[in-house]
């Protein structure tokens, strides 16, 4: 497990049950470092009377947009959600371009950024810069997320209910974050 190893990876995904916590551990994170050398986005679920309409691309330099609406026209549907890959292009991708010393949060890759191939690309390029990546990712048969979670510079942490709280303590003490603070 994380911290037990004498090497720490340069790409570290929490992954999870939906709901379980993910997002909210990477927020916590957030907050505890320099903002002026994180970009990234996050992603939010969208309710209305307690019921999920869709889902936000929040990126960390304050922008905003749709990922996925019930009430969107568009060619791509998952489940009852239309996905915007415009907006996973002009939002999510533009916001993960590495810069050199920047942390870069990926939250998330799951099935609905993937019908992007810039989105695609981008995290591939991330992957392979020098950059630190932090993120979540969805345990999926997609080829490109099974992918990522066999490379070999990356640690995939399975947040569950008895670890999700201590695991961001973690991560934010470790040495993987300490040129972030």
């Amino acid at each position: 497990m994380f911290l037990e190893n004498t090497v720490v990876k340069k790409n570290i995904f929490l992954t999870g049950k939906p709901g379980i916590g993910k997002t909210t551990g990477i927020k916590r994170i957030i907050s505890k470092l320099d903002k002026s050398r994180i970009k990234g986005f996050i992603t939010a679920e969208k309710r209305n009377r307690n019921e999920r309409t869709g889902f936000l691309i929040k990126t960390l330099n304050d922008k905003m947009a749709y990922m996925a609406h019930v009430n969107f026209d568009t060619d791509y549907k998952l489940g009852k959600y239309f996905v915007s890959v415009e907006n996973i292009n002009k939002f999510m991708v533009q916001s993960m371009n590495p810069d050199k010393n920047s942390l870069i949060i990926l939250d998330e890759i799951g099935k609905m950024e993937c019908l992007s191939e810039k989105f695609k690309t981008m995290v591939l390029k991330v992957l392979e810069s020098s950059n630190k990546v932090l993120g979540t990712i969805s345990v999926s048969n997609i080829k490109f997320i099974k992918d990522i979670h066999e490379r070999k510079d990356t640690e995939i942490l399975n947040v569950n209910l008895k670890n999700r709280d201590k695991l961001a303590d973690k991560l934010i003490s470790s040495c993987f974050l300490d040129e972030f603070r």
